[in-house]
């Protein structure tokens, strides 16, 4: 239906960050309770009929592949008179979660046998109330933040509104691309939560700056109580009991009361001209919300309207546990709310763990709310500062959905396609998709093919790595020319940067900066174990495929790998592997190089033991794993059973209960407190793998063909006294006397 409209657009005046508005108006003779409506729209859509909010969140793919969106809309009809109303906005500048490509709406609405579709008789402009062109980044990885004047509203999106001479046809466009469905479920849009305002008071404001962020930061903050500020409960709604003339304006801070994501959204009764500074963020550590960061702006601003007015920003969701909202050039005020309207993916089933260590079931939980909140359009690292589809972030994230979340696999499914679409060179896989970011690291390419090969065993369709079979042979082939000496080493690939990282705790592993002008002559034995895993996962995918010759071809290639590795890292008087031989001296010694190792199987049998051993050792002098690949260390050590449980059960509980001692609502990017002076997220789906060691441990759950396999001797089944779960793939429960 949607490939017989037009793409349309407004007026074209600003390169970057354009809204547009537009209306379609069309009668009935009567409703189709069944009535649908397709859209999609580069880059976002806000959707009204007959002046009801319906729906937005436009899936992020990549320009010359757009997906629409199905909508139900048979409840929003009637008959007669119809008005469809849409608030489009265009990026323009690519970022970590969007590609540019052409500005254009498009849409197609059946009812019964009639169709309207977008064409030249829809009404268009751009937008009086948003500014458009450049404004702030929130951050380079999220796109622009928003300026809003409601002093020019017209109130277009309802449903008696009268049209004006401000409204033009729209303009046909040229949009090359393919149009298909939406890989999977929409967002759902939940009920505002009960929010709490915790600080208030005056301020002054003494900076210059145009950057509403910088303003927020250097704003003067003076504290009062809040019966003393405030009518009302600190709950919502208030009103201001007295400006004193001698301020700037007033600020509050609002708790969501634990980490959320969603649209911002606010209802407030002031006068015409005032200015509204929302912030958002994770924590209050400058005992305020920390409104920029270097470059990164956490502020957006809103220019009020007379009278009462509510507001929610469509165009892009924030995370966070707090709102900072400081309000200037005002004489009354009252506030009927302030918070977010949550998004949340529509899971079918959501898992539960209970055991009799209460520490243990806590973590569970927390993990499982920071995956859902890093899962909307396709797995986030983080929803506060990026929103960016990492390989190494979704291979964590996919393996905890598929014991937790009902829906996973399709989910899974069109994540993974997106980074199938984003290899550079034939090679590697960008940094993140969908995006134009043209940097890579190498090492995320082989945790990409280990996610590939892991969702076939899991969802046992074979569809996806048959679609792309070609691409992967392609990349397997290319980096694996690349070596010195027999190690390979990383490619150097035209006009593609390549930041040759593997996880925080070694941040210096980007050989480049540690080596300089040495660099050629380094040998980095994580990159060539890293490259094993990619290829002896696309060895597997060879065989599902039914390619023999090129599983035979790399079989042989890989035990070459494992001979040269195991020759030039071991470190006979260690008894553990180097990960780095820079002129013939072994230079670096660390638990990442130890445990992938093992996990790949690239180890000789005859040194497993001692490296074990060095790994389970709390007191090594190994340079320390961080959280987000400590699930690696894990699974090594819980192969042996109950020999290492209370090592791995400790240090889950050392670490991620600290971050609850914290406060935490959410896991951290990392766990060390000091490590989040600057932009370390406190959401980070990278960090939930105690699911897996519940999950696939405790309980003795795996997957392979499609199928769960239940292991009635879990390798920790007897860990814990009790504990019992209620998964999307099974339920049992098991009480020992």
């Amino acid at each position: 239906m949607i490939n017989y409209a037009k793409w349309i657009w407004a007026e074209e005046k600003y390169n970057v960050n354009e809204y547009a508005d537009f209306i379609r108006e069309f009668n009935i003779d009567a409703v189709d309770k069944n009535a649908t409506m397709q859209i999609c729209v580069d880059s976002e859509y806000a959707l009204y009929i007959n002046g009801k909010f319906v729906s937005s969140g436009q899936y992020g793919n990549y320009p010359e592949n757009q997906k629409y969106d199905e909508l139900s809309i048979g409840k929003f009809l009637k008959t007669g008179m119809n008005k469809i109303a849409i608030c489009a906005y265009y990026q323009g500048e690519s970022s970590s979660r969007y590609k540019a490509g052409e500005r254009g709406l498009i849409f197609a609405l059946k009812n019964n046998d009639e169709v309207v579709f977008s064409d030249l008789n829809t009404l268009s402009r751009l937008s009086n109330t948003y500014k458009s062109g450049k404004v702030h980044f929130t951050t380079t990885q999220m796109g622009f933040g928003f300026e809003y004047d409601a002093t020019g509203e017209d109130d277009f999106i309802k449903e008696d509104y009268i049209i004006d001479s401000s409204w033009k046809n729209a303009k046909e466009k040229e949009i090359k691309t393919t149009l298909t469905k939406r890989p999977i479920l929409k967002l759902n849009i939940g009920k505002e939560p009960e929010t709490k305002i915790i600080a208030q008071g005056d301020f002054l404001r003494k900076g210059a700056s145009k950057l509403a962020s910088e303003l927020v930061m250097t704003d003067y903050l003076s504290f009062t109580e809040f019966d003393r500020f405030f009518e009302g409960k600190n709950t919502f709604p208030v009103k201001l009991i007295e400006r004193k003339p001698e301020t700037d304006g007033i600020y509050f801070i609002v708790d969501l009361g634990k980490e959320m994501c969603g649209y911002i959204t606010f209802t407030l009764t002031t006068n015409k001209g005032a200015r509204v500074d929302i912030s958002h963020g994770e924590h209050l550590d400058d005992l305020r919300v920390r409104a920029k960061i270097d470059y990164r702006n956490f502020t957006d601003t809103y220019i009020c309207r007379e009278g009462k007015q509510t507001f929610t920003h469509y165009a892009r969701r924030i995370a966070g546990r707090y709102l900072q909202i400081n309000i200037s050039n005002f004489k009354n005020l009252s506030v009927d709310y302030v918070g977010i309207k949550p998004l949340k993916y529509p899971f079918s089933d959501e898992g539960t763990f209970k055991c009799s260590d209460s520490l243990h079931n806590k973590v569970f939980d927390v993990c499982l709310d920071t995956l859902k909140l890093c899962m909307h359009e396709h797995y986030e690292d983080c929803p506060w500062r990026e929103q960016a589809l990492y390989a190494s972030d979704t291979r964590n994230s996919a393996l905890c959905a598929y014991y937790t979340l009902g829906g996973s696999k399709e989910f899974t499914r069109a994540s993974l396609k997106l980074l199938c679409e984003s290899v550079l060179d034939e090679t590697y896989v960008n940094l993140t998709a969908p995006s134009k970011s043209e940097l890579t690291i190498p090492s995320f390419t082989m945790i990409f093919l280990l996610s590939l090969k892991e969702y076939t065993e899991f969802s046992g369709d074979v569809s996806l790595v048959k679609e792309n079979w070609e691409i992967i042979k392609k990349m397997v082939n290319n980096f694996s020319k690349n070596s010195f000496d027999g190690i390979l080493k990383p490619v150097d690939l035209k006009d593609i940067k390549t930041w040759n990282f593997y996880e925080w705790s070694c941040e210096d592993y980007n050989t480049k900066k540690l080596i300089g002008e040495n660099y050629d002559k380094i040998k980095d034995g994580l990159y060539h174990i890293f490259s094993y895993m990619g290829i002896t996962s696309a060895i597997w995918i060879a065989k599902k495929v039914g390619d023999n010759d090129f599983a035979d071809k790399y079989l042989l290639f890989t035990k070459d790998m494992k001979k040269v590795f195991n020759e030039t890292f071991w470190n006979n008087h260690k008894k553990v592997f180097a990960s780095h031989v820079l002129n013939g001296e072994q230079i670096r010694f660390d638990e990442l190089t130890q445990a992938m190792a093992l996990y790949t199987g690239i180890c000789d049998e005859d040194k497993k033991d001692f490296v074990l051993d060095a790994l389970s050792n709390k007191d090594n002098d190994l340079i320390k794993l961080s959280i987000s690949y400590l699930i690696y260390k894990y699974e090594v050590l819980l192969e042996k059973g109950m020999k290492y449980a209370d090592i791995v059960f400790e240090e889950i509980a050392d670490k991620w209960g600290n971050m609850l001692y914290l406060g935490a609502t959410s896991i951290w990017e990392n766990e060390k407190v000091e490590d989040h002076m600057r932009a370390m997220s406190r959401c980070h789906a990278w960090s939930t793998t105690p699911i897996i060691v519940y999950c696939k441990y405790v309980l003795g759950l795996d997957f392979k063909g499609g199928k769960v396999r239940f292991n009635e001797n879990s390798p920790c089944k007897d860990y814990f006294a009790k504990f019992k779960a209620k998964l999307p793939i099974i339920d049992f429960e098991i009480n020992k006397k």
